[in-house]
């Protein structure tokens, strides 16, 4: 048990607090108090852990050094980070907070002697107070300071002095004064300010000066990261993998992070600079960095790194207008969830292409996509389409596919096509239909039934023959495939279409005979087999010759032809020819086919001479 109690001071440490304690316990080895701990409370802990406790250990912590939980959770790092809005996976190799390199300021220690958070922040490079570089080494014999050195004062190497030390004074109007007074600001104050055009808070500017020094380290050659103001080298071992080294040495995070800083500083001169350089002397690491790490960014709060790059790429390699602002097309799904990349397809936007490095570039100007997004902001889908108006997946498709609807267009990422279609489009078409609407109609048919009646892929002819007042509609107040249309007209329309279509091309399809025959495709197989379409070799095709079906209808009438032409129901029709008014010429009586057929001629005659 402990006799003695200390009260922290400001900005001090836990592991500062805990070795002070046993300095105040009169322990021949502060390390002792870690024995002292564990008896106390069964756990062990280390000295470079003690800084980054939470749960139990920091509760039995708290109580060996009676102190309330609050306060020893405000004495580790975790409400710094907290405030900053960062987050750790490894405390030994998180980028923010040393694990076990130790830092300090001699003439801070001859005031009052105790470890300061704010030296363990990487970024924290100089004191600010006294305008003097920190130490994380004996000047004399080069050892490491560990938190037992500060607490003690002493070098564990020489056993010298660590507050005799004389520290490396920095110029009041040095760039390293104003980077140490911004971090001390982030640091100590709840709001944010630093004058930059992307850089909006604290977290922000922290994530760029670790990606900015990460990559210059990477990218130049240790003397391209010389510190002129203090006659600094880098040596260039601060990187591990793909990240910086958590215990870099004082020098190097110098070299590395004012570096980062003036880049930020001179946004974007300063990256433009640094990519030039890059794109010169390392092109392996700087390939990896543009296909590898360049997209990991989108979306982030350093997404203007990777726009600035596009920048670049404009006004270097393509020439492009330095007043404007670029996007990789890749990105564009970042700025509306309406388009992604594969709207560059859709010839409604200017895209310019290059190869850099070997790789296909394909750029935007944000002020052609911003236009184009306002124009196309009230847009919906092919799908919200189809539940809009109640149609099949088919006939929505033919509509779109044939332009029924203005400015509509379409692109394909691979195998999926997203169709954009304006709503004001939507909204002019419906209005047109709603005054074409009539309330006097014969034989209504919804307009979903004569879809499927004509075929979904014919869809556009319904609609046309509606548009140009040929088919009689009725707009339902629920969904346009609830509204009504007169199924002799959409017969007779769609069957003069059919036959003109077929005129023009020299054929009809099958399908086209089944709806204006209203039989089935085995019937008409059976009657050109049974030579009613005159002679033709027929083996299977989809589409006949014409002149064939001219020939059949010149002859023979069907019963649905019959009831259309003449405006009789089917069933009267088949009265007439169960008690023999009218004689047909195949059918299931004559054990010829299962469909009845009339000769054309005799059924006019029937009709009192209706033309056909």
């Amino acid at each position: 048990m402990l006799l003695f109690f200390n009260q922290n001071y400001p900005d001090e440490s836990l592991c500062s607090l805990l070795y002070r304690t046993a300095k105040e316990n009169f322990m021949d080895q502060l390390n002792w108090i870690f024995i002292n701990f564990k008896d106390f409370s069964g756990e062990n802990v280390i000295p470079n852990e003690v800084n980054w406790l939470t749960g139990i250990k920091l509760k039995a912590i708290a109580n060996f050094l009676g102190i309330s939980m609050n306060e020893a959770e405000s004495l580790t790092y975790h409400p710094v980070l907290e405030h900053l809005g960062l987050e750790v996976k490894s405390v030994e190799k998180n980028p923010w907070f040393l694990y076990s390199r130790i830092k300090c300021c001699p003439l801070c220690l001859q005031e009052t002697v105790y470890h300061r958070k704010r030296w363990a922040c990487s970024y924290t490079l100089i004191c600010s107070k006294h305008k003097v570089l920190l130490m994380d080494r004996c000047p004399f014999c080069n050892c490491l300071f560990d938190m037992l050195s500060i607490i003690k004062n002493q070098c564990k190497g020489c056993n010298s002095n660590i507050s005799d030390y004389i520290p490396t004074r920095v110029d009041a109007d040095s760039i390293l004064v104003d980077f140490q007074l911004t971090i001390d600001h982030l640091l100590n104050e709840s709001y944010f300010q630093f004058d930059h055009n992307w850089i909006k808070d604290k977290k922000g500017l922290i994530n760029a000066l670790e990606f900015l020094g990460c990559w210059s380290a990477r990218f130049l050659n240790k003397e391209e990261l010389f510190c002129e103001e203090l006659c600094i080298g880098y040596n260039g071992r601060a990187l591990e993998r793909n990240h910086l080294k958590n215990a870099k040495q004082i020098e190097h995070a110098i070299c590395i992070y004012i570096f980062a800083f003036k880049i930020l500083q001179h946004w974007p001169r300063k990256f433009h600079d640094l990519l030039r350089q890059s794109e010169k002397k390392n092109k392996k690491e700087y390939r990896y960095f543009i296909q590898n790490t360049v997209p990991t960014l989108y979306g982030s709060n350093l997404s203007p790194i990777s726009s600035e790059l596009n920048n670049y790429i404009a006004y270097t390699h393509l020439n492009l207008d330095k007043q404007k602002n670029y996007l990789r097309s890749d990105q564009i799904r970042l700025i509306t969830n309406k388009f992604d990349a594969g709207v560059i397809e859709s010839n409604l936007i200017p895209i310019y292409r290059t190869k850099y490095l070997q790789q296909p570039v394909s750029l935007v100007c944000t002020n052609d996509l911003f236009y184009f997004m306002n124009m196309y902001e009230n847009s919906i889908s092919k799908e919200q389409l189809r539940m809009r108006w109640n149609t099949s997946a088919k006939s929505t498709f033919s509509l779109l596919q044939n332009n029924l609807l203005e400015n509509v267009f379409n692109f394909k990422v691979g195998p999926l096509t997203t169709w954009v279609i304006p709503l004001i489009s939507v909204e002019s078409f419906e209005s047109k239909l709603r005054s074409l609407s009539s309330n006097s109609m014969d034989s209504p048919i919804t307009i979903r039934n004569a879809m499927e009646w004509i075929s979904p892929s014919n869809s556009i002819i319904l609609m046309k023959g509606i548009l140009n007042r040929r088919i009689t509609i009725c707009i339902s107040n629920i969904k346009l495939a609830d509204s009504t249309v007169s199924k002799s007209k959409v017969y007779h329309y769609v069957t003069e279409a059919f036959i003109s279509g077929g005129t023009t091309d020299g054929f009809i399809s099958i399908r086209e005979l089944i709806f204006i025959l209203g039989v089935k495709k085995s019937d008409i197989i059976h009657w050109i087999k049974t030579g009613r379409f005159g002679s033709f070799s027929y083996s299977g095709e989809d589409n006949i010759p014409i002149s064939t079906f001219q020939y059949f209808n010149d002859q023979f009438i069907t019963t649905l032809q019959i009831s259309m032409e003449n405006n009789i129901p089917i069933k009267k029709i088949l009265k007439k020819h169960q008690i023999g008014k009218i004689s047909s010429v195949s059918g299931p009586k004559h054990r010829d086919g299962n469909r009845l057929l009339f000769y054309r001629q005799q059924i006019i005659r029937t009709f009192m001479g209706k033309s056909s």
